[in-house]
C-alpha cells in the first residue's frame, strides 16, 4: 500500500517539506507540437495572476530541450521571460503568451532549425507553479 507520510512531512515556514530521496518525476500528459501553436496551459486571470514553468520538449533521440519561464497576466495584456534553456544543441520551442477575454494562454511553437526545417510531431510535457491573483480586478 502506498504510505503518503513515507515522502512528506511538515517543514519550515508553513511548508511541505520532502524526506529525503523523495523527488517529483513527470510523464504527461504529452502535446504534440504543430506549427501553428500548441496551446500547452489556459487559466482565467481572475484566479491566478502568474505562473512559473518548466517545458520539456522530446522530438528524438538527439533533439530535446527544457525550458524554464515565468509568467504574468492581467484581463488584457500577459508577458513571459524564458530564464534557463538547455538543450542538445539547437532551441526547439518559440514561447507566446495571449489573453484573450481574461484567460491566459500559453502557447510553443516549432522553431526554424539550422538547416530549414521546421521539426515535426515532438512530444511536451510541462509542470507549473500557480500564483493566485491577490487583488479583484478593476475596470482600467
Amino acid at each position: 500500500m502506498f504510505d503518503i507520510s513515507r515522502y512528506f512531512r511538515k517543514g519550515g515556514n508553513n511548508s511541505i517539506e520532502f524526506k529525503n530521496g523523495a523527488n517529483l518525476s513527470y510523464a504527461g500528459p504529452s502535446h504534440t507540437l504543430v506549427n501553428s501553436g500548441t496551446e500547452l496551459d489556459r487559466w482565467y486571470v481572475g484566479e491566478f495572476m502568474g505562473a512559473e514553468y518548466t517545458i520539456t520538449c522530446d522530438v528524438d533521440t538527439n533533439r530535446k530541450e527544457v525550458i524554464k519561464a515565468l509568467t504574468t497576466a492581467s484581463p488584457n495584456k500577459a508577458n513571459i521571460v524564458v530564464y534557463g534553456r538547455s538543450n542538445l544543441g539547437d532551441d526547439l520551442l518559440e514561447l507566446e503568451v495571449v489573453v484573450t477575454d481574461s484567460f491566459f494562454s500559453l502557447v510553443a511553437y516549432p522553431r526554424e532549425q539550422d538547416d530549414s526545417t521546421v521539426i515535426q510531431g515532438a512530444k511536451m510535457i510541462f509542470s507549473a507553479n500557480y500564483y493566485k491573483t491577490l487583488n479583484e480586478a478593476t475596470a482600467s
